[in-house]
């Protein structure tokens, strides 16, 4: 297993840290249940705005261009 410098978690650590947050973030946008039950925790929130907006925070710059890149070359074959 590969080691991130200094004594920080490994990168396969990382990735599954990023893989939940996925996850959940996935959970969040596909359940209105789950998004009014964030809206009374968060009531100054916008819960739409809100939700679009985590995808950006939550993940890595890095993996959103990554995954922006993917989709852009998957369309264009598709073309």
């Amino acid at each position: 297993m590969r080691r991130r410098e200094g004594n920080g978690p490994s990168e396969r650590v990382v990735e599954q840290r990023v893989r939940n947050r996925v996850i959940e973030y996935l959970e969040l946008t596909s359940s209105l249940a789950a998004q009014a039950d964030y809206e009374k925790s968060v009531p100054i929130a916008y819960v739409p705005y809100e939700v679009i907006n985590q995808w950006e925070d939550q993940l890595p710059r890095d993996l959103t261009r990554s995954l922006n890149q993917t989709c852009t070359r998957r369309r264009n074959w598709n073309h």
